[in-house]
């Protein structure tokens, strides 16, 4: 599964649980926000995790 349907998979749940009165629209947006922040943090993680692996094989290479 791939973070554009992950993205879309929350969005809609929060919407669901807004709508059902479980939460209200301003608990909707700070959750909301909270996971966009952490799947950023991710992907950056997952970033540098990239660089630092292709870097290694490059040496690795180069030996």
């Amino acid at each position: 599964m791939d973070m554009i349907t992950l993205n879309s998979l929350r969005l809609n749940y929060l919407e669901e649980l807004r709508q059902i009165g479980m939460i209200n629209a301003s608990t909707q947006l700070e959750i909301n926000a909270r996971i966009k922040a952490t799947c950023n943090a991710i992907e950056r993680g997952l970033g540098i995790v990239k660089r630092g692996a292709e870097a290694v094989s490059s040496q690795e290479e180069t030996r």
